[in-house]
């Protein structure tokens, strides 16, 4: 599960994957560790889009999709730059607020968790 919420290393990614044909507790691990490092890699994706943008449309776009997937990995510096840096500075604040939204949400949803599935109850963590 570290794997899965780390950055996209080959070292990450070949953790992952050797624990793909696991059973039981490390198949819902790595299940989770999957779906986590799948949102992370579209994250970049979309935010890579965003910097590329052209048009307005582009970007909002590619804005919208980044929020559906970000989580608190997530580096701003990826989408900026690229060939029309002033679409960035005119519209990127709006996305502001639905980026870290979202963070929170997924911190909020990862703190139930435990290796990927839902937590024992805090006497069983002691």
């Amino acid at each position: 599960m570290v794997a899965g919420l780390s950055d996209d290393t080959p070292w990450a990614l070949e953790t992952i994957e050797v624990h793909k044909a696991d059973a039981g507790f490390l198949l819902d691990a790595y299940d989770a560790a999957k779906y986590a490092m799948e949102r992370h890699r579209w994250s970049n994706h979309w935010a890579r889009a965003m910097r590329d943008a052209t048009i307005p449309e582009e970007l909002w776009c590619a804005g919208v999709l980044l929020g559906t997937v970000v989580d608190g990995r997530f580096d701003g510096a990826l989408a900026r730059g690229g060939p029309k840096p002033e679409l960035m500075e005119r519209f990127g604040r709006t996305f502001n607020d639905g980026i870290c939204d979202r963070i929170k949400k997924w911190k909020d949803k990862r703190q139930k968790k435990l290796f990927g599935e839902t937590a024992p109850d805090d006497i069983y963590l002691a």
